[in-house]
């Protein structure tokens, strides 16, 4: 009778859910283009292993207390994973990072092996380096800078935690710059289990890389996020949910007015003295809403029923004053100067994009012993998407709705296995009705613990910004822009020994129909085939107390509509030693970065995209920090100097990370991170 009441309450949320779909929105946050070939980026390191003894559970899960533990709980019995790793079966069960590789690296370009460009300071707007294809099905936002900051699906953490489990990580960046993490998880029984996270950024007004004053402040961030995960004893039942809000505010700069300094207009900065912003009135902002619920039946052994929901709400806005005057002799009087078009209002700009989408996607999957893993659905997407601006009048306001129909897909997953290290992973997706364009994706992977060959292909739609544009300085209909089409190859291989790992990837990318946004900041369509090559290697070596890191990128080919420098390379040198009878591990070393000059694209706060241009290349500058790493029980602490090398030698005052945006001067900074097991 139990087995039948669940199969009901099953299918009676998957319905209830179903029936709360409206007609029109847009699409799903779209995933970051970050894709770390080496495999590094935002997963954790190997846990370092604190129980200091063997943990001895009772029947509900939870350590038994004796007199030879020193520590019940630690980061080893604090387990999480992702809603992938349930859904797949994968059984990757992960753990709080508790090493010190890498944890000087704090910002979204650090954390990424600097495989990002930003705007100069911590939380702006964001670009990859190196172009990878876009994965995502469907009517997308398109508003993708600001993807580093938000916790999406691939970050989540559903924890199982045997005890309560807290977490407290805080970074004071140079210019008054602040980051906050604080979390908290807990099982309520032995199958019940909820966290919540907060994450805050704040970040400084800067002129050039300088501070103008402590209190007005470039960026404002927030994210509050609630997790909840159970099952039934029998494990027949699983559910898993969250929901999140993200604020995210800025005031937006437009870079440094260097043209009328033109000594100063290079990829470096000579001096900063007399450097104004070429906006003071702009400001934008990014809201973001998701509501998440997965959950899975046992209908026979080894076959489950699964339904996931989602509920998705985004709003974009830019505003910006005219006619009020910059505050600076410098200055040229008013912020109207920054832009090429006023089509509307001379005096106030003010452009908001919404929009919304509600998904269903319910099937089966099945899986036998640990040799055969499939899963087929189906998935359905509705979407309420409009854009709104400001017109003559300062108080009128107009609204453009998008005609977006509901779109339908079918697609699987599956997954052989030959051995515990061996497997084969194909999925494939398409889209059935809904849509103007046909859309599909095609991923397969072979796996071994030595080696890896994938072959990917993806048809994607443009995106809604890319479409239909009408506002006060832009005006674009591109309704007859075809789905843009991507194939990669890709190779990998890894080495490990004792003391030294390695690691080599290959990948081979073709593009048909490839959106890009040219010179003057409007979307085009490249007619054309277009195809580059990216190789690279990671290598680590330890020698006694001496620990060597490398990263290294070569395009091998390029073109003119994707700007990618032909080399990049990050390394890091440092000594790792027990410190004060084993109490202390610590490192202290150098890490450096470095990448060709090349034509880096430069940003347009109004669409917030970055574009083309032919200026100026940007680069071919040493980038040094000192760190100190060391951790204490459950503390971690690092200290470093940033742009260590700044007005040293041959080196520069400064340079610009991107046009017209400067990057980091020479700065002290800290960070602290305390976990908590009880």
């Amino acid at each position: 009778m139990r087995r039948y009441f669940l199969v009901v309450v099953f299918f009676f949320t998957s319905y209830a859910t179903f029936a709360q779909q409206r007609r029109d929105a847009s699409s799903a946050p779209n995933q970051s283009n970050i894709n770390d070939p080496f495999g590094n980026v935002n997963r954790p390191q190997s846990p370092f292993d604190d129980s200091n003894s063997r943990i001895r559970v009772d029947e509900s899960g939870r350590a038994i207390q004796d007199d030879s533990t020193k520590q019940i709980y630690g980061a080893f019995t604090t387990q999480f994973w992702h809603e992938r790793d349930w859904f797949e079966n994968t059984k990757c069960i992960q753990h709080p990072d508790t090493t010190l590789l890498h944890l000087h690296r704090y910002n979204a370009v650090a954390k990424s092996g600097y495989l990002l460009q930003d705007l100069g300071n911590v939380g702006t707007a964001t670009f990859p380096v190196y172009v990878q294809p876009i994965t995502e099905l469907g009517t997308r936002h398109g508003f993708d800078v600001y993807n580093p900051h938000i916790y999406d699906e691939d970050r989540i953490r559903y924890y199982n935690t045997k005890s309560p489990f807290s977490f407290w990580e805080y970074v004071q960046g140079g210019n008054r710059r602040s980051l906050l993490d604080v979390g908290y998880a807990r099982n309520i029984g032995p199958y019940i289990n909820i966290s919540g996270l907060y994450h805050r950024i704040d970040a400084p007004l800067l002129v050039a890389n300088q501070r103008i004053n402590n209190n007005d402040k470039q960026v404002r961030h927030q994210t509050f996020l609630f997790s909840f995960n159970a099952k039934t004893a029998n494990e027949r039942y699983k559910i898993m949910a969250n929901a999140s809000k993200y604020f995210h505010n800025t005031i937006e700069t437009g870079g440094v007015l260097v043209e009328i300094l033109p000594s100063i207009y290079t990829p470096f900065m000579q001096d900063n003295r007399g450097t104004v912003n070429r906006l003071y009135n702009a400001t934008a902002e990014q809201y973001r809403e998701k509501w998440r619920l997965y959950h899975e039946f046992e209908l026979l052994p080894g076959t489950r029923l699964f339904h996931r929901f989602t509920r998705y709400s985004q709003r974009n806005a830019f505003s910006n004053d005219l006619m009020r005057a910059a505050g600076s002799v410098f200055a040229t009087g008013t912020d109207a100067n920054f832009y090429r078009n006023i089509f509307l209002n001379p005096r106030f700009t003010y452009h908001k994009f919404v929009y919304q989408f509600y998904e269903n996607q319910q099937g089966v999957k099945y899986q036998r012993d640990n040799k055969l893993f499939f899963a087929l659905w189906h998935r359905q997407k509705s979407y309420v998407a409009a854009q709104e601006y400001m017109t003559f009048d300062k108080n009128l306001y107009d609204r453009i709705p998008f005609n977006i129909f509901p779109e339908h897909y079918a697609g699987v997953v599956g997954r052989i296995y030959y051995d515990s290290t061996t497997y084969l992973r194909v999925e494939q997706e398409h889209l059935l009705r809904g849509n103007y364009v046909p859309q599909r994706k095609l991923e397969c992977l072979l796996h071994h613990n030595r080696a890896e060959i994938g072959f990917f292909q993806y048809q994607i739609a443009p995106s809604l910004p890319v479409r239909y544009y009408f506002g006060n300085h832009f005006r674009w209909n591109h309704s007859y822009f075809s789905t843009t089409f991507y194939q990669k190859w890709s190779a990998k291989i890894k080495w490990k020994r004792r003391n030294w790992s390695f690691k080599g990837f290959l990948e081979i990318h073709q593009v048909r129909g490839y959106v890009y946004w040219d010179t003057a900041a409007i979307p085009r369509q490249v007619p054309e085939n277009i195809s580059y090559s990216l190789t690279g290697l990671n290598f680590s070596l330890k020698t006694g107390d001496l620990m060597h890191h490398l990263d290294f990128y070569q395009l091998l080919q390029k073109n003119y509509y994707m700007r990618m420098p032909q080399s990049l390379i990050n390394y890091q040198v440092y000594f790792q030693k027990y410190l004060f009878r084993n109490a202390t591990l610590s490192q202290m070393g150098f890490d450096f970065h470095y990448h060709t000059s090349f034509y880096k694209q430069t940003y347009m706060p109004v669409t917030q995209q970055f574009h083309l241009q032919d200026v100026r290349p940007y680069g071919d500058y040493l980038i040094a920090e000192l760190f100190v790493n060391f951790i204490i029980k459950n503390t971690r602490v690092f200290i470093k100097i940033t742009n260590l090398l700044q007005k040293i030698g041959f080196n520069t005052p400064g340079y610009y990370v991107t046009p017209h945006y400067a990057g980091q001067a020479r700065e002290f900074e800290f960070g602290l991170s305390w976990y908590f097991y009880d």
